[in-house]
Formats: structure tokens, C-alpha cells, sequence
């Protein structure tokens, strides 16, 4: 394998002038907050259903009771993710009310994301660049939608997004340590939602196996990655087989075993086309810029690896059927990436070193975060019609 299959060099962007990058920068983050805040006001009191589900277990466990639905009879894992669970179950422990807990958490890790994004894409795309996809994940109305809703879909975006770039981070020629950080973060989401081992491999694969090092050294970063992702997933698994019966979550076998495999790839087809067709339309951008990238033959190999990622995980969510949930919750996790990519795209075409190109493009990209509100103000009246998936179809 060639040593530069994921590696790129720093500086393939040079700021317009340091005064236009920051004062553009400033405008497009201060209005992205303006337009977050305005949809938390908006939507302050939306919370899921099926939220209430994870907030009986964290109860319980909070409690003293163990992880179950009901005290009386055999344990059931109806909970999708073990973290969330134990966060709460924390967070509940301290006297934090029942639907301030997974906020409170959801918030959180929205916020890390964002900085983890800033901080990552700044030496790489510039300031104007590292705000174009910081604020593109803190304005996702899908993103706010689930930073209100109460389940774990933006921890389980948060930690797939930092554990890819901590690794991206040690395959740039970054020490060790962000290989370990990396392979933390993925244990953790797989520990959040067993999916994230889709993703994980994918990510640990590429930048484990296509460093410019000796054989020996690229099987001891695939050593470190698995004995830290075993860490995270193993007691837990041990714990589900010996206390639940089962080996796998029970939402796998309540949403996907059983059901045809054409039903649940037509179903999938559905889910990914409303995510396609549901404003600010992150995916078609990316498809775009992907597309111009190549006709300038400046589709880099990061930007390959990125899209990916995006790629398997879209395929491993169409595969199983979507969800029937708004919002997107299992599409929420390629969000960040998109616009990681979508900000790669657009440096490596030299569209944000100039004022003539980077004003429209963050004045278009602005008019997008602000037509979420149509999406939003739709889904106030109508839940789902613009937003859900596989329920519609029924």
C-alpha cells in the first residue's frame, strides 16, 4: 500500500487575507448560533416518546433495581444503548430531573462535536473553513431535533465523529496517543450503539493498514484498536449474556430478525431518499462538490476515505430498513462527517481562498441553515410527513 493513500499535506489552503477569513468566519458563527437558539426556543418542548423507555431503565438502575423494565419477572434489554443508560442512571443519581438528564448529556456531547470539528479542521482548511463545519453541525436542525429528543443519537454522532478524526489525526503523522484516543472514543460508541462497529472497522482498517510502516508496526496499531474496542465491549457483552440471555441487543431482534431482507432494503431505500430530499441537503452537496472534485482531478484521498465512510454506513442503515423514527436518528451519525468532507471539498477546489467565491458560499450555506426552518415548522404540525422513514410507508 502507498503511504500517501491517507495522508495530506497541511497548507492545500491558504487564507483569503487573515482579516476576510476572520470576519466572515465571525459572521457565519454568530448567525448559526442565532439560528440554533432560535430552533431550541421553538422546539424547547419536544421529547421522544421511546425516550421514556431508557429513562425507566436508568431509573431502576439508579435505583438499585439493575437495568429492567419491570422489577418482577425476567430481565428484557429493551434499551438500545448501555452508555446512555448508565449516564442517566448518573446523572438521575445526582437529583437531575428525568427529561433534563439525557439533554443535559445530549448537549454536551453536541458541544464537544463541535469544538472536536473546529479545533480538528482549522490547521487544515483554514478559519473560514474550520467554521463552515463547525457551524453546519451545530445548526442541524436534525442534530438540535435530538439534543431535545432524548435518545442517544447525537452522543453516538459525537463519539463516531471524534473517534474518525482522532485516527485521521495519527494517520497525518500524529504520535500514538491519537491512535489510543481513537480506538477509546470507538469503544465507547460501540458501547452507545453496537452499529458503530460498522464504521469503526471501515476507519481502524484504512488507517492502521495503509501507514508507510513496516508490517510489524501496522499489526501492532490493529492490536492497539482491538484490545481497546475489546475493553469497552467485552464486560458489557458478558454482562448482557449472563443477565439478559441473550447475545445480541434485543432491538435487533424486535426490529430486524425475521423481517424479509427485500422489505428492509425497499424500506431503507424510502429513509435515504426523504434524508436526500430534507433541507439543508447535505448529502446532495457532497455528491456536488464530490463531483467537482473529480472533473478538477483534485479528489484527494482523504476526500476518498471520507466518502467512504459516509458510503458503508449508508449502506448498513439501508440494508436494515431505515427507521421509523423523524429526525433521521440512524443517518444523524454521517451528518458531521458530510460536512467534513463537504469543507475538504470545497479547500482542496481552492473555493474558500477567495472573496469571490467563499462570500456566496457561505451566504448560500447560511440561506440553507435557515430554510430548516420550513422542515421544522412542517414537522411541528405534521410529526413525520418530512422527517420519518419506514411508518409512513405502512
Amino acid at each position: 500500500m502507498a503511504g500517501t493513500w491517507l495522508p495530506l499535506a497541511h497548507g492545500t489552503t491558504a487564507p483569503m487575507t487573515e482579516s476576510w477569513s476572520e470576519r466572515l468566519s465571525a459572521l457565519v458563527g454568530v448567525v448559526a448560533l442565532c439560528l440554533a437558539a432560535l430552533f431550541l426556543v421553538q422546539e424547547h418542548s419536544y421529547f421522544y416518546d421511546d425516550a421514556f423507555i431508557t429513562l425507566r431503565y436508568a431509573r431502576h438502575l439508579a435505583e438499585g433495581f439493575g437495568p429492567r423494565w419491570n422489577l418482577a419477572g425476567p430481565a428484557v434489554e429493551g434499551f438500545t444503548s448501555p452508555l446512555h443508560v448508565l449516564l442517566i442512571a448518573f446523572l438521575l443519581k445526582l437529583k437531575v430531573g428525568a427529561i433534563t438528564a439525557p439533554r443535559m448529556i445530549a448537549f454536551a456531547f453536541h458541544l464537544v462535536l463541535v469544538i472536536w470539528v473546529w479545533r480538528w479542521s482549522r490547521p487544515r482548511f483554514g478559519s473560514l473553513g474550520a467554521t463552515i463545519a463547525a457551524s453546519s453541525i451545530a445548526t442541524s436542525f436534525a442534530m438540535l431535533f435530538w439534543d431535545l429528543g432524548g435518545l442517544e443519537a447525537v452522543p453516538f454522532a459525537a463519539l463516531c465523529t471524534c473517534a474518525t478524526l482522532a485516527m485521521l489525526s495519527y494517520a497525518d503523522g500524529g504520535g500514538r496517543r491519537y491512535l489510543i484516543a481513537g480506538s477509546v472514543l470507538w469503544g465507547l460508541a460501540c458501547l452507545t450503539r453496537l452499529d458503530g462497529l460498522v464504521p469503526a472497522v471501515y476507519t481502524a482498517a484504512l488507517v492502521c493498514l495503509t501507514r508507510p510502516v513496516d508490517r510489524k508496526e501496522r499489526l501492532r496499531d490493529v492490536a492497539i484498536f482491538a484490545a481497546f474496542l475489546a475493553l469497552a465491549l467485552v464486560p458489557y457483552e458478558a454482562f448482557r449474556l449472563a443477565y439478559f440471555h441473550q447475545l445480541l441487543p434485543n432491538t435487533y431482534y424486535a426490529k430486524v430478525y425475521g423481517i424479509p431482507r427485500w422489505y428492509l432494503i425497499g424500506s431503507g431505500r424510502h429513509y435515504l431518499h426523504l434524508f436526500a430530499a430534507t433541507t439543508p441537503f447535505p448529502l446532495p452537496l457532497l455528491v456536488a462538490v464530490a463531483a467537482a472534485q473529480a472533473f478538477f482531478r483534485v479528489l484527494r484521498p482523504r476526500s476518498l476515505f471520507l466518502i467512504g465512510w459516509i458510503g458503508v454506513v449508508i449502506l448498513f442503515v439501508v440494508a436494515n430498513g431505515g427507521d421509523y423514527m423523524f429526525g433521521f436518528r440512524f443517518l444523524l451519525t454521517t451528518i458531521p462527517i458530510i460536512y467534513v468532507a463537504i469543507v475538504q471539498g470545497l479547500s482542496s477546489l481552492g473555493l474558500l481562498d477567495r472573496p469571490r467565491t467563499a462570500i456566496p458560499i457561505a451566504v448560500g450555506l447560511l440561506f440553507l441553515f435557515a430554510s430548516q426552518f420550513r422542515t421544522a415548522d412542517s414537522e411541528s404540525t405534521q410529526r413525520g410527513h418530512h422527517l420519518t422513514g419506514r411508518k409512513n410507508r405502512r
